[in-house]
C-alpha cells in the first residue's frame, strides 16, 4: 500500500469518526446520571472533561490514562471521566483496567453482571462486567492472556479490534510507568489502541524531566500525549490538564 493511499484511507476514517462522535454528542441523554454527582467537586471535572470532550469531537475515542505512581488518582481519574461522558451522553464506554478489583473499581465489580462474549474468527471469549449499564469494565491482564511477550497473536489483535470497535469510547487505567517499562514488551502490545495519553504526575514530586522522559517514551511508539495532570484526590478547583513541556 502506497503512503498516500494509506493517508487518504486515514482520512477517511477520521472523517467518518468525528461524524458519528457527533452525532453522538448532539444526541444528549435525557436524564443526568447519579455518579457525576458522587465526584467531589463536579464543577472541576466539568473543566477538565471539556478537554477531553473536545477530542472526543475530532473523533478520538480510545484515552488512556497512566502515572508516575500514583494509582489511586489514576482510577479516579479514569471513573470520573466516564462519568462525565455518562452524565452527559448515550454512549457505550468501556474502562480497560489492570486492577478492576482494587481502589475505585472495587465497587463496582461487587455488583456487576457478568458476560462471556464470544468475538468472530477467533475462539476465545472475554469476561465483560456490566455495571449497572452505565459502564463495561475489562480486565487489561486478561486480554494481556492472548498474547505473548513477543508479538502479538491473532487471538489478541481480533479480539482487541473488535471489543473496541463495540464501544463509542473508552477509557484505560493502564499500569503505572515502572511496571509499563519493566515490561515494555508485554505492554508495547496494547499501545497502538491508546490514540491519547494523560499521564498523572505530584506537582510536589514530579519533575518536568520525569515527565518529558515518559513523554518521549511513549511518542517513541506513536502515542499521542495529552499532557499531564495534577494528582489531587478531591479534584480541587486548580486541578487542570496541563501540556507536558514542563508549562
Amino acid at each position: 500500500m502506497s503512503a498516500k493511499l494509506k493517508e487518504t484511507m486515514q482520512e477517511d476514517v477520521g472523517t467518518t469518526r468525528k461524524k458519528r462522535h457527533l452525532e453522538l454528542v448532539q444526541g444528549k441523554k435525557n436524564t443526568p446520571s447519579e455518579f457525576f454527582y458522587r465526584v467531589s467537586n463536579p464543577g472541576a471535572l466539568a473543566k477538565i472533561g471539556q478537554s477531553y470532550l473536545d477530542d472526543f469531537k475530532m473523533g478520538v475515542k480510545s484515552f488512556a490514562i497512566s502515572s508516575t505512581n500514583y494509582k489511586a488518582s489514576q482510577q479516579r481519574t479514569v471513573l470520573a471521566l466516564a462519568s462525565y461522558f455518562d452524565h452527559l451522553f448515550d454512549m457505550k464506554i468501556l474502562i480497560i483496567t489492570d486492577s478492576p478489583h482494587k481502589g475505585v473499581f472495587e465497587e463496582l465489580m461487587n455488583v456487576r453482571e457478568v458476560e462471556h462474549r464470544s468475538f468472530p474468527s477467533s475462539d476465545k471469549t472475554v469476561e465483560i462486567n456490566h455495571f449497572y449499564h452505565h459502564f463495561d469494565v475489562v480486565d487489561l491482564n486478561k486480554l494481556l492472556a492472548l498474547t505473548t511477550s513477543d508479538k502479538p497473536t491473532f487471538d489478541f489483535e481480533v479480539v482487541m479490534d473488535s471489543l473496541i470497535k463495540s464501544y463509542d469510547i473508552v477509557f484505560w487505567d493502564t499500569p503505572i510507568i515502572n511496571t509499563q517499562r519493566n515490561n515494555s514488551k508485554v505492554y508495547a502490545h496494547t499501545l497502538n489502541y491508546f490514540e491519547s495519553l494523560t499521564i498523572v504526575v505530584s506537582p510536589a514530586v514530579s519533575r518536568v524531566s520525569d515527565v518529558n522522559e515518559i513523554k518521549a517514551h511513549f511518542s517513541s511508539f506513536g502515542v499521542n500525549v495529552k499532557g499531564v495532570l495534577f494528582d489531587n484526590p478531591g479534584m480541587d478547583n486548580d486541578q487542570r490538564t496541563k501540556k507536558a513541556s514542563g508549562e
